[in-house]
């Protein structure tokens, strides 16, 4: 189970859309994603709240910021297709998607590859620096009787600068669908996830294989796995 804090898990009218996605996404991938979140199983009046119930009110909470962030109000008297066809709407829909991403991907990216790489966030433009410290033992000299000290041994950190290299994602769907819970919203946003996922990880394979394959050859036969097959690996 992956502990949170209790202030973000919250599903509630008193609560921001995206505070409430935060829920909604964990009670989502506790359901089809294989993995378990904490999230509300309880609304405000302490009945039952199932994940069906949830896509109801997300969709209404989203309607609401689309319509606060595009200054588009929705009026019943014209249809939600003619609404979602709005260019302010669409804009508005898919701006707020994209933030919705950004409140769970850096937790997402942690728990899928964050045991092998550095997760770093930052600003657009922003670059990163990373001191890289010795890992060689210091040399042992051979001494003699009233000697005080031998050969000074000094080691120096390396400072490497990443400068990210921007990815985008494009996708599309039906808004009129997901407005009208036709299309789940968590599944669209599940899947813009994964995918990014798979980049990231891809990239950071890429990392790996690309040092080991640049070691030198006493280094690399070194690196000897007892019984190993690549067969038996695959298994």
């Amino acid at each position: 189970m992956i502990k949170v804090p209790s202030n973000v898990l919250a599903f509630a009218k008193d609560t921001t859309p995206y505070e409430m996605f935060v829920d909604y996404y964990r009670h989502y991938q506790s359901i089809n994603g294989g993995k378990k979140y904490d999230f509300q199983t309880l609304n405000s009046k302490g009945q039952p709240l199932s994940f069906s119930e949830k896509e109801i009110q997300m969709n209404e909470a989203l309607k609401k910021e689309v319509a606060r962030i595009s200054g588009v109000s929705f009026d019943p008297a014209i249809s939600l297709e003619q609404w979602a066809m709005n260019p302010m709407v669409r804009w508005a829909n898919f701006a707020i998607i994209s933030a919705l991403v950004d409140m769970v991907l850096p937790d997402s990216l942690i728990d899928s590859i964050g045991l092998y790489t550095d997760i770093r966030n930052g600003g657009f433009g922003d670059s990163f620096s990373f001191d890289i410290k010795s890992r060689d033992l210091f040399v042992v000299s051979k001494s003699g009787h009233a000697q005080k000290a031998s050969e000074v041994r000094k080691q120096f950190e390396t400072t490497i600068t990443v400068v990210p290299e921007p990815h985008q994602l494009t996708v599309q769907v039906s808004l009129y669908k997901v407005l009208s819970n036709k299309e789940s919203l968590a599944e669209f946003v599940s899947k813009a996830i994964k995918s990014i996922e798979a980049a990231m990880a891809a990239d950071a394979y890429t990392v790996f294989a690309t040092a080991m394959g640049n070691l030198t050859t006493t280094g690399s036969a070194l690196m000897k796995v007892v019984g190993y097959t690549q067969d038996a690996m695959i298994n």
